[in-house]
């Protein structure tokens, strides 16, 4: 429920001409969340990670391509759970999505997890951590892999799926994971620039499927 340990939830409440209406735009539950350090705590092995998106807030997150709410319209049939008619038109139509501002967002989250893979310690000296340097590197991959494929595949192919595990367990000298993720960032910049994809996702299309889905959703 909101409000207890382990959950999120963001919205608002405000009256319209019926009455009062609540915009809904966030919910999360994360089971590592209830234990002692909060919401510092990492989930590991057995714990749940559940994100819902409002549809208006999962459609402002794609229009700036954003990869984490892309996931779900490449997620293998056999990985789905629960598939209505909205959420199957939105993966039968997956391709409307594959953009250029996409690229762009990727390379803006692989710069912005290599900046906390390569903080400041005290004193200001250099620290290093492999868990956002394998973030930054799994970043650039899948925004190199939408942009040369029109698609994210899932799981992460090899032999990058084993490359991202060796950098994220530590295994992988820094100097290497460096070297690694500056090369994946100057192809991604060039893929930003060249790629033969639309330079965002096709509005006018998701529009109108926001409009009829909601419009569905509220008449049944």
């Amino acid at each position: 429920m909101p409000g207890a340990r382990g959950v999120r939830h963001r919205g608002s409440a405000g009256p319209d001409a019926g009455g009062s209406a609540l915009r809904f735009e966030r919910y999360e539950v994360h089971t590592a969340w209830a234990r002692s350090r909060g919401q510092r705590e990492r989930s590991g092995p057995g714990d749940l990670d559940l994100v819902v998106l409002g549809a208006r807030t999962w459609v402002r997150l794609v229009v700036k391509g954003d990869l984490a709410a892309l996931l779900p319209l490449w997620v293998p049939d056999e990985h789905v759970l629960v598939l209505r008619g909205p959420g199957r038109e939105l993966r039968e139509q997956a391709h409307r999505f594959v953009s250029r501002a996409a690229g762009r967002a990727a390379l803006g989250s692989l710069r912005s997890h290599w900046d906390r893979a390569t903080v400041r310690r005290g004193r200001g000296r250099p620290g290093y951590v492999p868990r956002p340097a394998a973030h930054a590197l799994r970043a650039g991959l899948q925004g190199l892999d939408l942009l040369r494929t029109g698609s994210l595949r899932l799981p992460v192919p090899e032999p990058d799926l084993s490359e991202l595990c060796a950098v994220r367990a530590g295994t992988t000298p820094l100097r290497e994971v460096r070297a690694r993720v500056a090369e994946v960032e100057a192809d991604l910049e060039r893929a930003c620039r060249t790629a033969d994809v639309p330079a965002g996702p096709d509005r006018v299309w998701l529009q109108d499927w926001l409009s009829r889905s909601s419009a569905e959703f509220w008449r049944s």
